[in-house]
C-alpha cells in the first residue's frame, strides 16, 4: 500500500466537499480521474473509504482514520515547505572553513563577525581542525578552504598569504626569563608549560622539538585559549608559547614577561590553502577576499 501526496490531498478535499466532483474540482482533478484514484486507494487498503449515497460521501471508519493520517501529513509537509521556504530566502550561500588553533583563536574572529554582518545571506561554519589534517580535507572537499601554518605539505592546492606572527615565551615578572631577552627553545625544556591541548598544531610541534632533543615536554595545563595560558603564566604556574600579537594584547589585563625564541620553527606564517578559484563558491570566494582584505588594512 503506497499513497502519495496527491492521493492524501484529493481524499481531503472529497470528505470536505462531502462529494467526489466537488472534491475532484477543489484538488484540480476530473470527476473520472478522482473517481478511478479513490477506488484505487479503496483497493490498496482492501476496504471502502467512503460511503456513497445521492447525497454524496460521508467516511467509513478507516476513511475517518485514513483522514486524521492525513491531515497530520499535509500539515507537516506545509511546515516543511514554509520552513524551506524562509531559509531559502536568509540563506544564499554556505561556506564552510577548517583553521588550524592560533588562526581560530587569534586571527579570525573580528573579520568573521564583520563579513558576517556585511552579508546577512551568507553563514559560514569555521571548526577547528589539527593544522596537518588540514590539507588534505580541503582535497577531499570535506572544507571550501582551510587556514594552516605554511609547514604543512599543500600538493596539488593553492595557497595564499595570510597572517605573520611570532611564537614568544611568557612568563612571570619575577621568573627567571628576563623581558625582551632571546632564547632557544631547547633552553626552556626543563620549564612546565601552561598552553593548548593535546593534538593542536602548536602542542605536536613542541613535542616533536623536544623530542628531536632526547627530552620531555612538560605539560601542567591544558587550555582552550592562549589568553588564559598567558594568566596562568604570568602567576607562576608556567610558561606558555604564545602568538607575539596574543602577547602584547594581553599585556592590558596581566602583568608578565615576554621573551623572543631565536629557532626559526618559532616564525609563525598562516596560509589559506584553496583549490583553484574555478572550484570554489562564489561565497567561498567573497570570504577569502574579504579575510586577506582585513589582513592588509590590519597589517598597514
Amino acid at each position: 500500500m503506497q499513497f502519495d501526496f496527491s492521493d492524501l490531498l484529493l481524499f481531503v478535499r472529497v470528505v470536505e466537499a462531502g462529494s467526489i466532483t466537488h472534491g475532484a474540482a477543489r484538488a484540480h482533478r476530473s470527476l473520472a480521474a478522482a473517481s478511478v484514484q479513490i477506488k484505487e486507494m479503496e483497493r490498496a487498503i482492501g476496504s471502502p473509504l467512503l460511503v456513497r449515497d445521492r447525497l454524496g460521501v460521508t467516511p467509513t471508519d478507516a476513511g475517518r482514520a485514513l483522514l486524521q493520517h492525513s491531515y497530520r501529513l499535509l500539515d507537516g509537509m506545509q511546515q516543511l515547505k514554509d520552513e524551506m521556504a524562509e531559509y531559502a530566502e536568509r540563506i544564499s550561500g554556505y561556506v564552510k572553513v577548517y583553521s588550524n588553533s592560533a588562526s581560530l583563536l587569534e586571527f579570525l574572529g573580528r573579520p568573521l563577525a564583520r563579513f558576517l554582518v556585511q552579508t546577512p545571506a551568507v553563514d559560514v561554519n569555521i571548526e577547528e581542525v589539527a593544522n596537518h589534517l588540514i590539507p588534505d580535507a580541503v582535497r577531499e572537499g570535506k572544507a571550501d578552504f582551510g587556514i594552516v601554518a605554511q609547514s604543512v605539505d599543500m600538493k596539488s592546492l593553492e595557497f595564499v598569504p595570510y597572517r605573520s606572527d611570532r611564537y614568544v615565551v611568557v612568563g612571570p615578572v619575577q621568573g627567571p626569563l628576563a623581558d625582551g631577552s632571546e632564547v632557544d627553545f631547547a633552553d626552556l625544556l626543563d620549564f612546565d608549560f601552561v598552553g593548548l591541548g593535546r593534538g593542536t598544531a602548536i602542542q605536536v610541534l613542541l613535542e616533536d622539538v623536544a623530542h628531536r632533543q632526547g627530552k620531555k615536554f612538560r605539560h601542567r595545563a591544558q587550555l582552550r585559549g592562549f589568553d588564559v595560558a598567558c594568566c596562568l603564566a604570568a602567576e607562576g604556574a608556567g610558561i606558555a608559547l604564545i602568538p607575539e600579537t596574543t602577547a602584547r594584547s594581553m599585556r592590558r589585563v596581566a602583568d608578565f614577561n615576554i621573551v623572543r625564541l631565536r629557532d626559526e620553527w618559532a616564525q609563525l606564517n598562516m596560509v589559506i590553502c584553496k583549490p583553484p578559484d574555478a572550484d570554489l563558491s562564489v561565497h567561498a570566494r567573497a570570504l577569502i577576499r574579504f579575510l586577506r582584505g582585513w589582513n592588509e588594512e590590519a597589517s598597514a
